[in-house]
């Protein structure tokens, strides 16, 4: 018998039995299963050389099999296991995989038995391999936390949960038990078992809960409401003020001491959750607040959660709902509770744009943020750019000023690939670990314990956040500027004894330092420096790396840089070694080395020959490698650099000419309703039901384009905001040095008005959308627009429009029923919003000013 470390389980979703089909036709059962360190597959370095797989023969006859495994690292390495087994009945052996040494974060696992009645069974598992964060009793200043739904499942699901929780150091959830649960059928009933239990659990993992007190139970709506077929005409209207006034006073009663945050409503900004008016929100407010201090002073009240301040078709009802809340009851709440889904650049640009300058205007004393459920999905294999939001959204929140920072959710909430909301969690449904879990780990771990101090400067859409004390100081980084990926920059640490640098799932690795000095590479995944004893963190600059971004036509000559910087006080020689790839040719090569004068910055340049044909693959990168060493300073290194292979090279406007953009292919396209059985007459069929050209055009004044749009049906009912749920074109803009982009919208209203929707503005910059004019031509039911966009005011110089910049560009289509597709340039504007995918677009000629 084989013996595991104390501690380790056995998990039935890790298990599985197999029915052997044996010689002399005797039937066996082969069980197969993986001890993990708690009641879901997680493994910690205190039982990871002990990890493995235990085989036991359940059947009455003997078994000869194969027994094999694949392992799949968190960096992609695989490594395969292969084990012949022989077992008596009731024998059973260990195969061992140790993971000491190897590499922690998001695993995948794959193993099979071959030789089964079913040919080959196969089980695959994802477990996470982590160093855990909690649980611990402590109480960090800035609340990081995750919001479930442990009220919809079982009570042993809801153990599991609240525990995976407190694993990776949670300390609040988002959790409970709305009010149409709790009194289900009359104000005499009250069922408070499962958020007695919830309570309970949470507290032993040391986690607080938060409360969300919503929503309206049927017998206290209004009259008409309670009829209604709809049950949310009932559940999201605005209540009987005396049964909700006793609901709110009971609820805090029974957790007096024990639950402190208390969350009036959710998003009632949207009509999808609030129905009421907003006086009557204001009234609701007041009310539980009222109740909530007089049984607790000490209750932390704050507002209903927020869905956000920009467009939303959710508002209409009630538009400015959160300004007038926020106006008139601010300086009774104690936190300022919003949401703000989506990527970190989009939710950077709307706390440091319209949340700031909102909140500048606030009555004082204006109460602390705290964004309380914002996330982003995973959907399309983009866990690990959901791990890098969690990090960089939590941290950005910190250090503008919020209190705590809360993620949706801690659990997938369903399987469909296809449904957004099924995709949100750091546990799968299955709760296997995917790599936000790791990252929630990471960041409980290191950056909620340390004071945050100050972010530094080190350059436009470079992130650099310092957090610590006396003994050491913590450094999260990450550069955001797709121009200067993998840079190298130039720290110093005065006072430091020894540096590492942490990577988002755990892993530590040793930071060499030449006196106070060390050198980072800074790009899009966030990481972590430790510094012990520095007294400080400061950026000196840039060491190594692009100037810009890089790119051009199938066939160009591309002049590709590398600046270097010389931070002593004395001359150095730069040595450089270019390699380049293979589908690229050399047309002139880089000096091999380069003379920098004290405090100064000079530039290697290798000039090469980009693809064509199958070798120029729109939306990839070809890579250039620079190896340097500077003589007499030990800094040495490598650098990636890319050339984009998304450059659309705008020629001189000529009547008759090929359109610069074509969208009509099933790999653009993004559908709404391929998974709805109902919806199969209004799937994508070929170009005739939706397609586009697009001819670009500079002038002196303005940037033109043309987009003839092929619809077999116009339909577009919505005010400009809302224009994307209707027939309508949708593009953004990504300019140099701008912070943010330009989101824009153009369509015609089924009156045959055009319209134009200003969705993202630039920090600093003004909404334009009233200079835009758009001219539309009828072609039956296609629609062919010209939209004419002012250059001064999106800052598009003469330089721009010859150097290149970013966009992206999509159709959306509804038949008068749905918004059932959408076809787009790039990946990244209709769903998973970003603009790292968006193609450059350069303009060979640009008009003289007369």
């Amino acid at each position: 018998m084989y013996r595991f470390m104390k501690g380790m389980r056995f998990v039935p979703l890790a298990g599985f039995l197999l029915g052997l089909l044996m010689a002399g036709t005797l039937n066996a059962s082969l069980r197969v299963s993986i001890p993990w360190d708690r009641d879901w597959p997680v493994v910690t370095p205190a039982t990871a050389g002990d990890f493995g797989f235990l085989v036991k023969n359940e059947g009455p006859g003997a078994v000869d099999t194969e027994f094999s495994a694949r392992f799949v690292s968190p960096s992609g390495v695989e490594e395969k296991v292969r084990q012949r087994v022989s077992l008596s009945s009731g024998e059973e052996t260990r195969i061992p995989w140790s993971l000491q040494g190897r590499e922690m974060g998001a695993w995948s696992v794959e193993y099979a038995v071959t030789g089964t009645a079913d040919g080959e069974v196969k089980k695959k598992v994802l477990f996470g391999y982590l160093e855990p964060a909690g649980p611990n009793d402590t109480k960090p200043d800035f609340l990081l936390g995750v919001c479930a739904h442990s009220s919809r499942v079982s009570s042993e699901e809801r153990q599991r949960e609240i525990a995976s929780a407190g694993f990776i150091g949670c300390k609040v959830m988002r959790n409970g038990v709305g009010w149409e649960s709790i009194q289900p059928d009359s104000a005499e009933q009250w069922k408070w078992e499962v958020i007695d239990e919830i309570v309970t659990a949470a507290e032993k993992q040391h986690m607080q809960i938060e409360i969300l007190l919503a929503y309206t139970t049927r017998w206290a709506a209004p009259p008409e409401k309670q009829k209604s077929a709809d049950w949310l005409d009932w559940n999201r209207a605005a209540p009987d003020m005396q049964a909700w006034r006793t609901f709110v006073k009971a609820y805090a009663e029974r957790f007096r001491g024990r639950i402190h945050l208390w969350e009036i409503w959710n998003e009632p900004d949207l009509e999808g959750f609030w129905r009421g008016t907003t006086e009557e929100y204001l009234s609701l407010f007041r009310a539980a607040r009222e109740e909530l201090k007089a049984v607790d002073p000490e209750n932390v009240v704050m507002s209903g959660g927020f869905a956000t301040l920009l467009n939303h078709p959710s508002r209409k009802k009630n538009p400015d709902l959160q300004e007038r809340a926020m106006m008139t009851l601010g300086p009774q709440m104690d936190m300022h509770a919003v949401h703000e889904h989506g990527p970190f650049d989009r939710f950077a640009q709307v706390v440091d744009g319209v949340y700031a300058d909102f909140r500048a205007k606030l009555p004082a004393p204006v109460p602390p943020i705290i964004f309380n459920e914002t996330a982003e999905h995973s959907l399309y294999g983009t866990e690990k750019a959901q791990a890098e939001a969690l990090v960089k959204k939590a941290t950005f929140a910190r250090a503008r000023g919020a209190v705590g920072y809360f993620w949706y959710d801690l659990r997938n909430d369903g399987v469909d690939p296809t449904d957004p909301e099924h995709h949100f969690g750091l546990l799968t449904r299955a709760m296997e670990p995917k790599p936000a879990y790791i990252a929630f780990n990471t960041l409980a771990r290191l950056m909620v314990p340390r004071p945050y101090l100050r972010q530094l400067d080190a350059g436009e859409n470079r992130w650099f956040f310092l957090h610590g004390d006396n003994a050491e100081k913590l450094l999260v980084f990450w550069n955001e500027d797709d121009g200067s990926q993998n840079e190298q920059i130039l720290l110093r640490m005065p006072g430091a004894a020894r540096a590492s640098l942490v990577d988002i799932n755990g892993n530590s690795f040793p930071l060499s330092l030449a006196g106070d000095l060390a050198v980072v590479s800074s790009g899009r995944t966030p990481q972590y420096l430790l510094a012990e004893g520095a007294q400080t963190i400061e950026v000196v600059g840039r060491l190594a790396g692009p100037p810009r971004a890089f790119f051009g036509r199938p066939g160009a000559e591309v002049a590709v840089e590398c600046e270097f910087f010389n931070p002593s006080q004395n001359p150095v020689t730069v040595k450089t070694d270019w390699a380049v790839p293979g589908t690229m040719s050399v047309r002139r090569s880089a000096a091999p080395e380069l003379s920098i004068p004290a405090g100064s910055r000079a530039l290697s340049t290798v000039v090469v020959k980009l693809p064509e044909g199958e070798n120029y693959q729109f939306g990839r990168d070809g890579k250039l490698r620079v190896n340097y060493a500077f003589s007499g300073l030990p800094y040495s290194g490598r650098i990636l650099i890319p050339v984009h292979y998304g450059t659309i090279s705008v020629p001189a406007d000529a009547t008759g000419r090929a359109p610069d953009i074509t969208l009509d292919r099933r790999d653009q396209l993004v559908s709404f309703i391929e998974a709805d059985p109902h919806m199969v007459a209004h799937r994508w069929k070929d170009a005739s039901d939706l397609s586009a050209q697009v001819w670009l055009r500079a002038e002196t004044d303005d940037l033109v384009m043309k987009i003839a749009v092929t619809d077999d049906k116009h339909f577009q009912e919505g005010a400009a905001a809302d224009m994307w749920r209707g027939d309508s074109v949708q593009c953004v803009l990504v300019l140099p040095e701008q912070k943010g982009s330009w989101e824009l919208g153009f369509s015609e209203d089924n009156q045959g008005r055009p319209l134009v929707a200003s969705w993202a503005t630039p920090s600093g910059w003004q909404d334009c959308s009233d200079k835009i004019r758009v001219d539309v031509e009828k072609r039956g039911e296609s629609r062919v627009y010209t939209v004419r966009m002012p250059r001064k005011e999106l800052g598009l110089t003469d330089q721009i429009m010859r150097d290149g910049f970013r966009l992206n560009l999509a159709v959306n289509d509804n038949d008068g029923v749905v918004r059932a597709h959408a076809l787009q340039l790039a990946p990244g504007l209709v769903a998973n919003k970003s603009v790292n995918f968006a193609p450059y677009v350069t303009f060979e000629q640009i008009p003289v000013p007369k």
